[in-house]
């Protein structure tokens, strides 16, 4: 989810990275952390039971848009942290299928482990790409049937990891930005200013699973086509 830290800074959660370590830090420290109203919309949802599975572990977890952010904590400095928008990427369709599987029951037309690149471009290209980033429901349902053949849970948000990092920044860097890989630099940053050290978890991490991908130029210019290049700003002459 994404907070508003000490009535000053906004963090913007952005999925696939790290967020849900860096948010159970957050609520655990002495800082004063307020929720964006949205988690209390979601969570009155879902609490009174979907299908009977439960979802307490993530019924708190979402992801809203900088504008959105901007509207209920005013316009103020934000933070979040980057990841290589390719890893991310692969790493969104494994933990894709994992939570589906793991807390649904439901059953995809084919194991992770047997997922070419094939089967990536036949289903998650331009037409996929297209509807989640006009916030469809409809036509993210019906992108979600078409994965599964054994569904519990029609839809349960996990699409939400798959849009690129700057449609949750809508394409602006934040104020400030740290590598997954160098967490320690965020959490100093934390201290320095708020005077208060984190400690951040392991949380919710994919231990990565094999699979038949081949992860060449060709499947990553087909990542970059779908997911990013529409968001790379274009210098226009007049």
């Amino acid at each position: 989810m994404s907070y508003l830290i000490n009535n000053d800074l906004i963090w913007i959660s952005i999925p696939k990275c790290a967020s849900i370590s860096i948010e159970d830090a957050l609520i655990k420290s002495k800082l004063n952390i307020k929720e964006h109203s949205d988690i209390k919309k979601i969570t009155g949802k879902i609490a009174n039971g979907t299908n009977g599975i439960p979802l307490e572990n993530f019924i708190g977890h979402i992801h809203v848009k900088k504008s959105k952010l901007f509207e209920e904590f005013g316009k103020k400095e934000t933070v979040c942290i980057k990841r290589d928008w390719f890893d991310r990427w692969i790493s969104a369709l494994q933990f894709f299928f994992d939570i589906s599987i793991d807390l649904h029951g439901n059953e995809p037309i084919l194991p992770f482990e047997d997922i070419d690149n094939e089967f990536i471009y036949k289903y998650f290209g331009k037409e996929f790409s297209d509807i989640l980033y006009s916030d469809d429901y409809d036509g993210c349902l019906k992108i979600y049937q078409s994965l599964f053949k054994n569904i519990n849970v029609q839809l349960d948000g996990t699409l939400s990891i798959f849009p690129s990092q700057n449609y949750w920044k809508e394409n602006e860097n934040c104020t400030y930005e740290f590598d997954i890989n160098e967490i320690d630099k965020f959490v100093d940053f934390i201290e320095n200013r708020y005077g208060e050290k984190i400690i951040i978890e392991k949380f919710n991490q994919n231990k990565k699973k094999e699979s038949k991908i081949i992860k060449n130029n060709e499947l990553k210019n087909f990542i970059w086509k779908n997911y990013e290049e529409r968001f790379v700003k274009k210098n226009n002459i007049i």
